[in-house]
């Protein structure tokens, strides 16, 4: 079952727990004690009998750790979310606490549709939770994302609740009247203090719509590719951030010369940020940009926004409609 649901997504992105490395991916006896405890919880009910075969190929099969998201103590367990009728508590759950942290209107921010973007949601958990390879070139391993998809299909909405289950903060640019690549530049340095000198595992969300500049594109590209945007400090600036991580630099068993500290700085900015980029495919823009800046395609997780499945669209309706007062006029 988990074998199947591995090679649904990418095996590469995976992070099997240690009964899975001991064990195997599928233990028929779990299984069995599985559907038994199951039995016993609800011992009224008809009971339905599923072989091991279809409990293992079902469809949909969603798995994830953020089960506990609102609860940052707890450890968090890999687990089977059985399917989207299950998830739906969760996700208010989740959505609930995000409302209640960032102290947010509920007419605002994520949609109840897009929390039946489970799949995605728990990719892009997985992969904004995991550090960077640094350096690196294999795909993937960035943790970056890009999801195509049309203006309104939740693309925004669900990189901030998979950002917040992450334990993520997200990091936005204002674009205003004026807006240029030297703005872009001080908004990038802001992001690199947070991701690089405070440790803050931060998310960059940046949309189509910012693009004001093509040379903002050759910027991202580097932060895929290399971790990195070249000569963005001015030395003064650069010997602040020095002083300040000097220290912990240090601790991580560095040497406290400049050099050596500024390579500590690049490998934590690295370590701590993930960049989710969402294009809209109409057009030439999307294919055009990704010529010229391979790292687009080369250096992010691609995800494709689909029509939604017909559960969960069936089930959204029914859990939106409950509040409703229907009127008949006889």
């Amino acid at each position: 079952m988990l074998m199947k649901n591995h090679i649904e997504r990418e095996v590469d992105e995976t992070f099997p727990s240690g009964f899975e490395e001991e064990h195997g991916f599928i233990d028929p006896e779990a299984v069995a004690q599985e559907q038994q405890d199951l039995l016993a919880m609800n011992p009224d009910e008809e009971p339905v009998i599923v072989t091991f075969h279809d409990y293992v190929f079902r469809d949909p099969l969603l798995y994830g750790d953020f089960r506990n998201a609102m609860n940052e103590s707890e450890p968090r367990f890999y687990e089977d979310l059985v399917d989207y009728m299950a998830v739906h508590a969760l996700f208010e759950e989740v959505r609930e606490a995000r409302i209640l942290k960032f102290n947010m209107d509920t007419n605002k921010g994520t949609s109840s549709l897009n929390f039946w973007r489970q799949n995605e949601f728990g990719t892009f958990r997985r992969l904004f939770g995991a550090p960077y390879s640094y350096p690196t070139h294999f795909p993937h391993a960035s943790c970056h994302v890009m999801i195509i998809g049309v203006g309104g299909s939740g693309k925004k909405s669900t990189t901030r609740l998979s950002a917040f289950a992450a334990e993520c903060e997200v990091f936005e640019i204002t674009v205003a009247r004026g807006y240029n690549e030297t703005s872009f530049r001080d908004d990038l340095k802001r992001l690199y203090t947070m991701v690089g000198a405070e440790k803050k595992k931060t998310v960059f969300l940046f949309t189509a719509a910012q693009i004001v500049e093509e040379g903002f594109l050759e910027l991202i590209n580097n932060m895929l590719t290399v971790g990195q945007v070249p000569a963005l400090f001015a030395d003064d600036e650069k010997d602040g951030i020095v002083s300040s991580c000097r220290a912990a630099a240090e601790e991580a068993g560095y040497s406290a010369s400049k050099d050596s500290v500024w390579a500590y700085f690049l490998r934590t900015s690295a370590e701590n940020l993930h960049v989710s980029l969402c294009m809209s495919p109409s057009g030439d823009a999307l294919r055009n940009r990704c010529r010229s800046f391979p790292g687009l395609i080369g250096s992010t997780y691609i995800d494709w926004v689909f029509p939604w499945p017909q559960q969960a669209l069936s089930r959204w309706l029914l859990s939106s409609s409950q509040n409703i007062k229907w009127y008949v006029d006889l």
